[in-house]
């Protein structure tokens, strides 16, 4: 691996020597405690980790050098004899399993001898190995196979799988199955929401129809080819009447009623933070989004950033940075009828304070590890993950599909 002077720790200070104590001693008090009560269990953990979701077990012996670098989402499973060295922030989503034996290190020694050793030995009497630190961070729904190790600075991404016994050195891509000593991908699956999309062709075809029918009848000027186009949009029609619960009626209206060349509309998302939180909206079905919605006539995306975010949460903004341009059907479900493309910005709140309004109820700041439940439709944990990781990195370079 490559590194640099600021993945460099030391080891033997004293606040870290209070740290590693502290953890000896939550993990001891843990592994004595009573195995079924869950309640005295779940405080030791909340006091030893750094952040706990909903319905967390992890079986004893558990090991790990600070506790609080450990952030754990929702619905995680770590069976027992499993090793954490936290010298760094170990991040764990939701729906999460990790067999038993199962080591994640972020720290590791240089391999070069004149890198590795300290000069002062015998002054320093504390710390005798340089040692370096990089972050691990395993996704959603993945499942590490027993007797694992993961390495200093390694991803999983989500819905992934490694096969027991592996050694990862490198970041594991999503939606694979990988193994080995190094671990590598030996195949890829669809995810849940591939499989969807796939079952929803349907409406990429009645889409294409429509807009191939739009063209026509705008720039055509044979009037039977016309009727043809014509006829081509009806049917277009008629397939998402029959396959959703929309009438004919209101299909043709919602879609067919645009001229010229079919464009995708644009949606901003604005990511504000605060003290390291993101800054969610709750609307009326009582899911939370990134505020933000469709960009009016007349107004840039920068404006339109701006005002979304005073409309739903009545705070007052400056649009910094564009994180990301995406292609709405590449991310979210359900599939559109039509083509939208999502812009998220990073802001900065200058003032104001939230009113209600027709579309929300209230804003909350949230822990990356402790979303609520999301408008998935409009905005979902990988790109809110995504805002995150931009919001953190000054050298972000804007994503975009």
């Amino acid at each position: 691996m490559n590194y640099d002077e600021n993945d460099f720790l030391e080891t033997a200070d004293h606040d870290t020597l209070e740290k590693i104590a502290r953890a000896r001693e939550l993990t001891r008090k843990y592994y004595f405690s009573d195995y079924n009560d869950r309640e005295n269990r779940n405080s030791i953990l909340m006091e030893l980790l750094g952040s706990m979701g909903k319905n967390v077990a992890i079986d004893t012996p558990f090991y790990c050098d600070y506790g609080k670098n450990i952030f754990l989402g929702n619905d995680v499973i770590i069976n027992m004899n499993c090793t954490f060295v936290d010298n760094k922030p170990i991040r764990i989503g939701n729906k999460v399993l990790i067999a038993s034996n199962v080591q994640i290190y972020t720290s590791s020694h240089p391999v070069l001898p004149l890198e590795r050793l300290v000069s002062d030995w015998e002054e320093r009497k504390t710390t005798f190995f340089r040692t370096y630190a990089r972050p691990v961070e395993i996704g959603n729904n993945v499942w590490i196979g027993g007797g694992s190790i993961l390495l200093p600075g390694v991803t999983i991404g989500e819905n992934s799988v490694i096969g027991a016994g592996s050694v990862v050195n490198r970041s594991i891509p999503a939606n694979c199955v990988a193994v080995g000593n190094p671990c590598r991908v030996i195949r890829y699956f669809s995810s849940d929401n591939e499989r969807q999309k796939k079952s929803e062709k349907w409406l990429e075809w009645a889409v294409e129809l429509q807009s191939l029918a739009q063209a026509g009848l705008t720039y055509g000027n044979d009037v039977y080819d016309k009727e043809r186009y014509q006829r081509i949009r009806d049917i277009s029609a008629e397939i998402l009447a029959y396959k959703t619960d929309f009438s004919l009626e209101k299909v043709k209206n919602l879609f067919c009623n645009e001229i010229g060349y079919q464009t995708p509309k644009l949606d901003t998302r604005a990511a504000i933070f605060n003290d390291g939180k993101i800054l969610l909206v709750r609307e009326n079905n009582g899911k939370w989004s990134l505020p933000g919605g469709w960009v009016d006539v007349n107004l840039s995306i920068k404006e339109n950033t701006i005002k979304e975010v005073k409309e739903e949460a009545g705070l007052d903004v400056t649009a910094d940075k564009i994180i990301a341009v995406q292609d709405r059907a590449k991310h979210n479900l359900p599939l559109y009828a039509y083509g939208v493309c999502k812009i998220f910005v990073l802001c900065s709140v200058m003032g104001g304070h939230f009113e209600n309004n027709i579309e929300t109820t209230e804003f909350q700041y949230f822990d990356e590890n402790n979303l609520p439940e999301l408008a998935t439709e409009k905005n979902n944990e990988e790109q809110v993950r995504m805002c995150f990781e931009a919001y953190l990195r000054r050298d972000w370079v804007t994503v975009f599909d």
